[in-house]
């Protein structure tokens, strides 16, 4: 649809002109159990992971980062079942409020899917340091 790059646009402008972009949303990593990765170090972490702790450390992040979209997608729900819209104009075009509604209405969805897909990930990482652990490798450390 034609409509969702300036909705999204409009969408963050109003975020952020009422104090929301604080949120995990548009920061850092910041994982809920405290530690702190750049998505630098985090994709860094993803190619190097070599023993079972780099592949639980992976499985947090990825579940830190589930926690993260179901949050986005709660708030695009409620945004999408708002009622107190007041049609702003944004490039010279006025958004319905039904526009409103589909439009965060997909933002929930795909935030949702992105979810399950961390989630997915995590356990695939999980898996992953249990088998290493399982079977340790003859001599010689661990190797991709």
């Amino acid at each position: 649809m034609k409509f969702r790059r300036p909705v999204c646009a409009m969408a963050l402008a109003l975020l952020l002109l009422n104090g929301m972009a604080g949120l995990p949303l548009f920061a850092q990593y910041q994982s809920i159990s405290g530690h702190t990765l750049s998505q630098t170090e985090a994709k860094e972490l993803v190619k190097s992971a070599s023993t079972p702790e780099d592949h639980l450390k992976l499985a947090e992040v990825f579940r830190d980062q589930a926690q993260q979209e179901v949050a986005a997608a709660k708030f695009n729900q409620q945004m999408a079942m708002g009622t107190q819209y007041t049609p702003s104009s944004y490039q010279g075009h006025r958004y319905s409020l039904k526009e409103m509604r589909e439009h965060f209405g997909y933002l929930a969805k795909k935030t949702s899917k992105a979810a399950a897909k961390f989630n997915k990930r995590a356990v695939e990482e999980e898996s992953i340091a249990k088998e290493m652990r399982e079977h340790p490798p003859q001599r010689g450390g661990y190797h991709r």
